[in-house]
């Protein structure tokens, strides 16, 4: 839900962000008021003579969304703003135009180059000029925010596709197979890793492995440390045979077996008696 809610939120401020009339200077970030929720706050200007003029707007991508005329003045030698909201452009709130709040607000430039961001404090007022509000504001520039929502939409397609089962968790449950068993594998890669390992402790138990009939590994012990086969699936079926050798000094002999397809994990866990065999059928579609 938290994810869905976030999801909305960039979609909203990104329509937002590229549809609106486009100006030198572009800013977003929040309002923040002692004891109450962050507003999301955006601001958008030109800078001529000193002299700034533009829009800014209060909660984005809500039901009070605000569109407010801005102007003010930009004093060089302390990078500062000095600006005030003057009246609604556009609003989809259904409050009474005496219910508005109109920020005035004094902003300092801090940081180096194209990094800079905008602090400063800020004062709202009713149009009755009786305060509504006071707080701080942090702003940063537009380009470096869409930066931000570029990698946190990253991180959120990443996470789609670990719930959509295609990534890591597609497969988490471990296959156990016995002697005899075969099982199908869909790979989506050409390039493949075998890791090998024991299941258990330490116990003797060795193994071989042949795929399409070529032995790979012969009369190998398997220990809790990883062996890893790297595999270039040629054919659009691959046969990955597992013969247990010897059963260890704890029978039975139990392997696991991980198909690392790209980021699909599929770990089967091999269960045999000596001279026992698993099979493994591994399916890739060239024409994919």
């Amino acid at each position: 839900m938290k994810r869905n809610l976030i999801l909305i939120f960039i979609i909203t401020v990104s329509k937002l962000l590229f549809s609106q009339q486009k100006y030198e200077f572009n800013y977003i970030g929040t309002l923040i008021i002692e004891n109450n929720k962050p507003i999301t706050y955006s601001i958008h200007f030109d800078k001529i003579n000193n002299k700034v003029n533009g829009y800014s707007v209060t909660n984005i991508g809500n039901e009070h969304e605000t569109k407010s005329d801005l102007s003010g003045l930009y004093f060089k030698n302390d990078k500062s703003f000095q600006l005030i909201e003057n009246s609604v452009i556009a609003t989809k709130s259904k409050e009474d135009i005496s219910n508005f709040c109109f920020v005035k607000m004094e902003l300092f430039e801090k940081g180096k180059f194209n990094k800079k961001r905008l602090e400063g404090s800020f004062t709202g007022y009713f149009k009755n000029d009786s305060i509504c509000a006071n707080g701080t504001i942090i702003l940063i520039p537009k380009n470096k925010f869409e930066k931000k929502l570029k990698k946190i939409e990253k991180k959120l397609n990443k996470i789609d596709k670990l719930i959509s089962g295609n990534d890591v968790f597609k497969n988490d449950k471990k296959t156990i197979l016995k002697s005899g068993d075969q099982h199908s594998i869909y790979c989506e890669n050409k390039k493949i890793k075998i890791e090998i390992s024991d299941a258990d402790l330490e116990d003797g138990d060795k193994i071989e492995l042949k795929i399409n009939d070529v032995i790979v590994l012969e009369n190998y012990t398997t220990t809790t440390k990883t062996k890893t086969i790297t595999y270039n699936l040629k054919k659009e079926e691959t046969h990955i045979q597992i013969k247990s050798i010897s059963d260890g000094k704890s029978p039975p002999n139990t392997s696991v077996v991980k198909i690392i397809d790209g980021e699909n994990i599929n770990p089967v866990v091999a269960k045999m008696n000596k001279n026992q065999i698993i099979k493994i059928k591994l399916i890739y579609n060239k024409e994919k």
